[in-house]
């Protein structure tokens, strides 16, 4: 069982605006100091990498473009990305409701893996970063429905265009891995860093 991230430090910077992320941390009893940054999202040029790899090398990216907006110091800093599998393709968020709406669609009666990255500083410790995964079934979805559920806006700035965490769950029939993975932040992966690294 892993244990709580404040056993290990109290305060750390999630360079990320997703509030689902932010409130995972919280709910770790951590102090959550919150500065998104921009950086480069493209896989272009990481196409040759394994998938796992591509989103690892993602959260890298957003913790360099950290470093150089703020610079590193005594805090933890947290970057993270996340990513659906489906079908041998890779996807994002979508742009519209309709291309949403297509999305969601394609899900229905399957399965995809989500892919979370992470990079984490830690002072004095270094860099640490991964990826892991989880899987999702998503349940029949009826073309109606899934319209409805557009209309909540969840799908906005949502990989997959559907957020697990909120009314998305009613999508979904099944989940195998760590459920925090999926909402975005791999936190069973990063606790168990925490106490092979810092215990």
């Amino acid at each position: 069982m892993n244990m709580s991230l404040n056993k290990y430090f109290d305060k750390i910077v999630l360079a990320s605006a997703s509030p689902a992320r932010r409130q995972i941390l919280l709910d770790e009893g951590l102090e959550v100091e919150v500065r998104p940054t921009d950086s480069d999202e493209s896989l272009d040029d990481l196409k040759h990498l394994k998938i796992e790899e591509q989103i690892e090398k993602l959260a890298k990216r957003k913790l360099k473009s950290y470093e150089m907006q703020y610079g590193l110091a005594d805090i933890p800093v947290l970057c993270c990305d996340t990513l659906v599998y489906f079908e041998n393709t890779l996807v994002g968020k979508a742009n519209n409701k309709e291309e949403a709406f297509e999305t969601l669609l394609k899900f229905s009666d399957k399965h995809q893996i989500v892919y979370t990255g992470y990079s984490l500083y830690l002072p004095k410790f270094g860099t640490y970063s991964g990826c892991d995964e989880a899987t999702v079934l998503f349940k029949h979805l009826d073309p109606e429905f899934v319209r409805n559920y557009i209309e909540t806006g969840e799908w906005e700035g949502a990989a997959g265009s559907y957020r697990i965490q909120g009314k998305g769950r009613a999508l979904i029939k099944d989940t195998l891995g760590d459920f925090n993975t999926i909402v975005g932040l791999p936190l069973s992966v990063i606790s168990d860093l925490m106490k092979s690294t810092l215990s």
